[in-house]
């Protein structure tokens, strides 16, 4: 921690100057959470329990060389620390250039704002696109306004397996590449709505070898099709979304189909009085792998990265904390029994007060095509606004399996603040 402290104490110092200049911004970006969960097996004979820091740090510089042309840095580090005061035991990430690109407005005269380097890949809420918020992707994006709809073309180099390396060495042609094409456009065809439509295609899908490592494989083409819709009337929000998983790896015989699917719904409602009070509710199915079949129906998303439900409400991904703390830092959509052929039903109620937001949940977890129960949970999360506009929240979950002998018990407390 020491060593990234001291990195972001120097960039600030030497932006110090930069920042007097009406053409350069500094700013940055500062979260610390504490988690702590107890009896993950729900069972009692066994001591289990842990409580660990998660920390982000980040500076970004914005120069601004034109009306139409400027770079962004971001340099971060981020990640479980506790590293020992005296001895520096492993436990403290090192600090990286996680994003550094590019934007030029107005390319050729044209109403297109094109964005080239590495930079953060967050589309949608994690059901189809999300980076997790922290390292960016390598690649080209360009934004194309045409009337009231903006149009996001894009296109990633996700593993690169090649490169410098290869050059005279005689070792051949290096592998495939894994890249990744998409769209995402957004238009409001009326006032109570607004509208995403999407695609996505990942060249060359990596597997995964026996040490774990990934691999890019030919052949390997998934592609994720879908829309959320997003709107409001009269104290009622809503938000609906469905994206299909299509294409086929044919590296393998006989060939897998992809045919996952994603649902998505939420919605709230103010009641008309006059204490703030919002009952709420939502479900979200992702579909699992149908063994009687050579198809895959098992969902993920391209990046394989988690998923804020309802717009992060928690102030991290995931739904309720217990549940969350079973994946690593947050609900991911691969690798965990309950998370792939999952259904959620969700309940919620919202108030707030003297600055102080207070949000209940109940969500209940089961596997659809197993059929088999995951209980349920009940969660409180409280939040607050420091002076200095620094947010700290808190949140806690009681996880009730209906095959466990007491409940799993998860909780998070967070201080953020940006600059």
């Amino acid at each position: 921690m020491r060593k990234v402290m001291a990195i972001v104490a120097v960039a600030l110092v030497l932006a110090m100057p930069l920042r007097a200049q009406e053409n350069v911004k500094v700013g940055g970006l500062f979260y610390l959470y504490n988690f702590y969960w107890s009896n993950a097996d729900f069972t009692d004979s066994t001591e289990d329990h842990d409580s660990h820091f998660y920390m982000h740090a980040d500076v970004n510089l914005t120069a601004n060389f034109s009306e139409n042309a400027s770079a962004f840095v971001r340099v971060a580090a981020a990640g479980n620390f506790g590293s020992h005061p005296i001895y520096g035991a492993p436990g403290d990430p090192h600090a990286s250039v996680q994003e550094a690109y590019l934007k030029v407005k107005n390319l050729f005269g044209l109403p297109v704002c094109l964005q080239i380097g590495k930079q953060r890949v967050a589309y949608d809420n994690g059901l189809l696109l999300f980076d997790g918020g922290e390292e960016g992707e390598l690649g080209v994006k360009a934004k194309v306004s045409v009337g009231p709809a903006q149009i996001n073309l894009f296109g990633y180099k996700l593993i690169e397996t090649g490169g410098m390396g290869y050059i005279g060495t005689g070792m051949g042609a290096p592998g495939v590449d894994e890249s990744m094409y998409g769209f995402y456009a957004n238009v409001e065809p009326m006032n109570m709505l607004n509208l995403d439509l999407f695609g996505v295609m990942v060249r060359n899908f990596v597997h995964w070898d026996a040490s774990g490592n990934p691999v890019p494989t030919e052949d390997n083409n998934p592609m994720w099709v879908g829309f959320r819709g997003t709107g409001g009337i009269s104290g009622l929000d809503y938000n609906l979304a469905y994206i299909m998983q299509m294409g086929a790896d044919k590296s393998v015989n006989p060939a897998v189909n992809y045919k996952g699917n994603a649902i998505e719904f939420t919605a709230h409602y103010k009641l008309p009085i006059a204490f703030p009070l919002k009952i709420g509710g939502g479900y979200v199915n992702i579909s699992g792998d149908d063994t009687t079949t050579a198809d895959n129906e098992a969902y993920f998303n391209p990046l394989n990265g988690p998923y804020a439900y309802d717009n992060f409400y928690d102030g991290w991904v995931g739904f309720g904390p217990a549940f969350m703390l079973n994946t690593p830092y947050g609900f991911d959509l691969v690798g965990f029994p309950p998370v792939t052929d999952l259904n959620v039903i969700n309940a919620n109620l919202t108030t707030g007060f003297a600055g102080v937001g207070i949000r209940l949940d109940f969500f209940k977890y089961k596997h659809v095509q197993a059929n088999v129960d995951c209980g349920s949970e009940i969660a409180v999360n409280i939040s607050y606004g420091l002076p200095g506009g620094i947010a700290l929240g808190a949140g806690v979950g009681s996880w009730n399996n209906p095959n466990g002998n007491s409940p799993m018990l998860g909780s998070l407390v967070y201080l953020v603040k940006g600059f």
